[in-house]
C-alpha cells in the first residue's frame, strides 16, 4: 500500500515509520527539509521510502504528492494545543492537507487524536471529516513508551520524589496504552474498510490510577517511595511542580490536572470488536521499557514475543 505521512516528527509518527516499512508498505514522508529528515532518521538505505519536501502551511506552494496515494496518516506536533498559535497552525495544516489530498486518489485519512485524560482535538477532527475522503480517527490518552511526553511525567515523579504528597488528581483513573498497541492499531486500520468514517478510543486493558502508575514504576526501579494522600486538588501548585521538572509547559500541566479532575468520560473501545490484538498491561509495558533500555532492544517493535 502506498502511504503518506503528514507530521512525521510527531512522537507517534516517528515510531510508525519503521513499522510501516517492516510490513512492506511504500511510505512517502512530507517534510519541510529533506536534509533534516535524513539526519534524524538515518534511512538512506531504505528503498521504499520517498521523502517529499514541501510546506502545507503555504497553500500555494508546489508539493509533488503522487496521485496514487491510498492512505494518509495525519499527525500534529503540538501536544494538547498548548498554545493557541500552534493550535491554529495545526488547523491550517489539516485544512490544507485535506484540500491537497482531495486532488489525489487517496481513499482514507487516519488521524491520531487524543482521549482522556486529554480533550480530543475536535476542531481538527471536524476539519478532516469535512472533506470527501473517509476518515478514521483513533484517540489515545496516556501512552506508555520511550520518550512519551505523558509517560515522562510518571517517570520524573517516581524518580525525583522519595516522599510525594498525592493530591486528588493522582488518584484519578486512566487507561494507559502501550506504544506498541498504538502502532499496531494504526497499522491495522490502514486500508481497513470497517474503520472508515469511524472514531475509536484506543486504550490499555485495565484502568489504573496515576498514583499506582508512579508506585509501579518506582518498584520496577527498586526505589522505595511513599505517597501520602491529601484531600486537595492543588492544581496550581502541582502544575508549577510539573513545569519545574521540565516535562511539560505550565499550560499543559494545568490542562492535564484539570482533565484528571473532571468527570470521567465513557471510553469508546468498540475498536476491539473490529481489530483483535493483544493488549499489554501497564506492568508488561514497564517490563518491556526497562528491558529495552538494558539490552538495547528495538523499543519500536510491537509484535508480542
Amino acid at each position: 500500500m502506498k502511504i503518506l505521512i503528514v507530521g512525521i516528527n510527531n512522537y507517534v509518527g516517528t515510531r510508525l515509520l519503521p513499522v510501516l516499512i517492516e510490513n512492506g508498505h511504500e511510505v512517502l514522508c512530507l517534510v519541510k527539509s529533506k536534509s533534516c529528515f535524513a539526519r534524524k532518521h538515518n534511512l538512506s538505505e531504505q528503498s521504499n521510502i520517498t521523502v517529499i519536501e514541501g510546506d502545507l502551511l503555504k497553500p500555494k506552494s508546489q508539493i509533488d504528492i503522487p496521485g496514487d496515494i491510498e492512505t494518509a496518516f495525519f499527525f500534529t506536533n503540538s501536544n494538547n494545543n498548548c498554545l493557541n498559535e500552534f493550535a491554529n497552525l495545526d488547523e491550517l495544516l489539516a485544512k490544507n492537507s485535506v484540500d491537497r489530498l482531495e486532488q489525489t486518489k487517496c481513499k482514507q485519512i487516519v488521524y491520531l487524536s487524543q482521549a482522556a485524560p486529554f480533550h480530543p482535538n475536535l476542531k481538527i477532527e471536524n476539519i478532516l471529516t469535512s472533506g470527501i475522503i473517509p476518515v478514521t480517527i483513533l484517540r489515545a490518552g496516556f501512552i506508555v513508551g520511550t520518550q512519551s511526553p505523558t509517560f515522562e511525567i510518571v517517570q520524573k515523579l517516581a524518580e525525583k520524589f522519595p516522599i510525594l504528597l498525592a493530591p486528588k488528581w493522582l488518584n484519578r483513573s486512566c487507561f494507559p496504552v502501550d506504544i506498541r498497541n498504538v502502532l499496531a492499531y494504526l497499522l491495522a486500520v490502514a486500508g481497513n474498510i470497517q474503520t472508515l468514517n469511524c472514531s475509536f478510543d484506543i486504550t490499555g486493558p485495565k484502568a489504573i490510577t496515576i498514583k499506582q502508575m508512579i508506585t509501579d514504576y518506582a518498584m520496577a526501579l527498586g526505589l522505595k517511595r511513599r505517597l501520602i494522600n491529601i484531600p486537595l486538588d492543588l492544581t496550581l501548585l502541582s502544575s508549577a511542580g510539573l513545569k519545574l521538572m521540565n516535562s511539560v509547559s505550565l499550560y499543559q500541566a494545568k490542562m492535564l490536572i484539570n482533565n484528571l479532575n473532571a468527570t470521567p468520560t465513557t471510553v469508546n473501545d468498540t475498536i476491539k470488536k473490529v481489530i483483535d490484538i493483544y493488549l499489554y498491561s501497564y506492568t508488561e509495558s514497564l517490563n518491556f521499557y526497562f528491558t529495552s533500555l538494558n539490552t538495547g532492544h528495538n523499543p519500536l517493535a510491537f509484535s508480542r514475543n
